[in-house]
């Protein structure tokens, strides 16, 4: 598309061109690296809805269900935040990485959802700084990746939700309480809303 191609020529992946990509794929051996496919994709996505390519529900559902695969909404991880952010060694290390202009990785792991959202770059950056990484604090990593994948893949997720959530609770609410609710979900939620979303629709076409 860079080079002039009609965006209107593109056709998006079928799921088994994403499950062809990473075969093989162990999410429990590589948890660590799995901010690599989730900066990927916000890359990708953000670069087609720049050249001009709207995304239909189908393609978001698609990306969603391959970040479930490999596992990307770790809650145990999640778990362990509060204790993370306290332990000395792993915040000493983590200021100490320095990622873009300035801002440590601690810094971007402190940013607000919606700041955050719009650094897709700053984490392929992160996602390669192997060595640096690599010498934090192995419960502290985890938790480290969680967090990141969360916030590169919250624009994403949070976009495809709203609309999905008013359907299931059948526009009962505005749609500016319906859009803070979606704000204060996590992503693993907001995917479960769309599923149950998909489900319904698919039960309501029946009938």
């Amino acid at each position: 598309m860079a080079r002039g191609a009609d965006p209107t020529d593109f056709v998006f992946p079928a799921a088994s061109r994403f499950d062809e990509a990473f075969e093989g794929w162990d999410a429990g051996a590589w948890r660590n690296f799995k901010l690599d496919p989730a900066s990927s994709a916000a890359l990708v996505v953000e670069l087609l809805e720049h050249m001009g390519y709207e995304l239909e529900r189908s393609d978001a559902y698609t990306l969603m269900k391959f970040f479930a695969k490999i596992g990307l909404f770790d809650e145990s991880a999640a778990n362990l935040e509060n204790r993370w952010y306290d332990d000395e060694e792993f915040r000493d290390k983590a200021e100490k990485i320095t990622i873009d202009s300035g801002l440590s990785l601690y810094d971007l792991m402190q940013l607000r959802p919606k700041e955050a959202a719009q650094l897709a770059r700053v984490y392929r950056r992160v996602a390669y700084a192997n060595d640096e990484f690599m010498e934090l604090p192995e419960g502290g990593k985890e938790v480290c990746v969680s967090r990141l994948c969360e916030k590169v893949l919250r624009r994403f997720y949070s976009g495809w939700a709203l609309e999905p959530f008013m359907e299931l609770i059948r526009c009962r609410l505005p749609i500016l309480c319906c859009d803070k609710i979606v704000e204060q979900s996590a992503n693993g939620d907001l995917w479960r809303i769309c599923l149950a979303a998909a489900g319904q629709n698919s039960s309501d076409d029946d009938n």
